[in-house]
């Protein structure tokens, strides 16, 4: 007779993605994952695999949360463009509580894989790439609706918003005070927005 695993999932994803997060995929070793995780190695490797394997689900786990938030809050509200900014002030807001954003975690895998072999940061190139495509259409949307000119390009909009709102959502680690973080927040969103 099988044995019934003796842990809750989530809770044991949610625990190694704010590990990877504070210590990075390398510096993050097995004894860590064991600690943090409260499980056995034997029992990790029967949930979750190898280390990668477990870094990789804790990442699509909460990337997939992190386009369910943009999603909702792009797509759900009236006005498109309030819902970018929405985005930007949500993500910049949880940088800058000094806790783990599910963003800032796929943008720093992102930076400290990308030297490794592509199949170890693919997962991380992958959200990159699907919050690109999901801000194209959400600029493609306000287009429709009449909230962006009928001229502005929103491929190009995608491309900027999502390389302004990594570089926002980096620089807010540094521990900005509030207000310089919210200022930081509309200067960006006065370059970008009013280009449409």
């Amino acid at each position: 007779m099988a044995r019934t695993p003796q842990f809750d999932r989530d809770i044991a994803l949610n625990n190694a993605m704010l590990l990877f997060w504070k210590q990075g995929y390398h510096a993050t070793s097995m004894k860590d994952i064991e600690y943090a995780l409260d499980m056995r190695p034997g029992s990790i490797y029967a949930a979750f695999g190898n280390k990668e394997s477990l870094f990789n689900e804790a990442l699509r786990t909460y990337g997939e949360r992190l386009i369910d938030q943009y999603t909702a809050l792009l797509f759900e509200g009236s006005d498109v463009m309030d819902g970018f900014r929405q985005v930007m002030i949500t993500m910049v807001g949880e940088c800058g509580q000094n806790k783990p954003s599910m963003a800032c975690m796929i943008v720093k895998s992102m930076l400290e894989l990308h030297t490794l072999d592509d199949a170890d940061a693919s997962t991380a190139i992958n959200y990159i790439d699907r919050f690109e495509n999901l801000f194209k259409e959400a600029f493609l949307l306000a287009k429709e609706r009449g909230q962006l000119s009928a001229s502005a390009d929103p491929e190009r909009l995608a491309l900027l918003y999502q390389a302004t709102l990594i570089g926002v959502t980096t620089y807010a680690h540094r521990g900005l005070d509030k207000t310089d973080l919210n200022h930081l927040v509309e200067d960006a969103l006065l370059r970008i927005l009013p280009l449409n």
